[in-house]
């Protein structure tokens, strides 16, 4: 394997679970930074263009689709897997269907 090959080979291989997925929208939905710990991952520019990659090809042929009716960042897995990201209070447009869940499970 050389050059592509073995990136592309690298990020198939990592193991997360549901748990990390959650983890890596909610960072994703803080601009960068984890709410529950306040500790900065990744800068806000790199989100911002995280979460534009994620809504205009995050979903491969699907992605335009999806952006047009929906409209929020959704990367979908090779596990069968969709990360979706939304910041606090821009939940309005999805018309109150929204998953509600426990944060507590994510320290």
């Amino acid at each position: 394997m050389k050059g592509m090959d073995i990136i592309v080979y690298v990020f198939f291989s990592l193991k997360v679970s549901t748990k990390d997925i959650a983890k890596v929208g909610l960072m994703l939905a803080g601009n960068g930074v984890y709410r529950l710990t306040n500790e900065e991952f990744i800068t806000r520019n790199t989100a911002k263009v995280t979460k534009v990659l994620m809504t205009t090809c995050g979903l491969y042929n699907a992605s335009g689709k999806y952006a047009a009716s929906i409209g929020i960042p959704m990367k979908s897995g090779v596990s069968g897997d969709v990360l979706c990201t939304v910041s606090e209070g821009r939940v309005e447009h999805l018309d109150g269907h929204f998953l509600s869940f426990d944060r507590s499970c994510l320290s």
